[in-house]
């Protein structure tokens, strides 16, 4: 794990430190005790993400309930945050695909926010970045080449973010 950035353990690292150096519990409990906070963390980050995603709750409910799914969330790992972080992207670009508005400055804030966690959490789960591409309509512009350079401009920094934490 020493390639994953902090971001996967959001979680895991502060409750492991009140548990641990404050509350003094010995390293079984510490460890219990991530385990459930981790799956507490994940079922309300399902739980939200099921309730803005415009379509496909019932496949998003499918994917959260998955026995891995559920395993992975109860054990102290990053796939924990980087399951919610690609299913926060999918979110996110498919609740602005289906919003009937042009995109505000605010709304590229979200979607370059949740790209630069998706980018941090695991290099190779980037790949879904070009999910952007059905917000092409969305960019507020009538020049689909600007449009573009729009939505490859939010994509460069979390790609240049990735490569300098995974090689330096």
């Amino acid at each position: 794990t020493v390639v994953y950035s902090p971001t996967n353990y959001f979680v895991s690292v502060p409750v492991l430190f009140i548990t641990n150096k404050i509350l003094n519990l010995s390293i079984l409990q510490s460890f219990y005790l991530v385990r459930l906070a981790g799956l507490i963390a994940w079922a309300f980050a399902f739980y939200f993400i099921i309730k803005f995603i415009p379509v496909g709750k019932w496949a998003m409910f499918v994917f959260a309930l998955l026995p891995m799914s559920v395993y992975g969330a109860a054990t102290i790992n990053a796939d924990t945050a980087t399951n919610i972080f690609v299913a926060t992207f999918i979110t996110i670009v498919l609740y602005f695909y289906k919003s009937k508005k042009v995109l505000l400055p605010k709304d590229w804030l979200v979607l370059f926010s949740a790209l630069c966690l998706l980018s941090l959490a695991k290099p190779g789960y980037f790949i879904i970045a070009p999910l952007l591409l059905i917000l092409i309509n969305k960019t507020g512009g009538k020049n689909k080449f600007m449009s573009l350079f729009k939505l490859i401009s939010v994509m460069t920094v979390p790609i240049i973010l990735m490569l300098l934490w995974t090689y330096l």
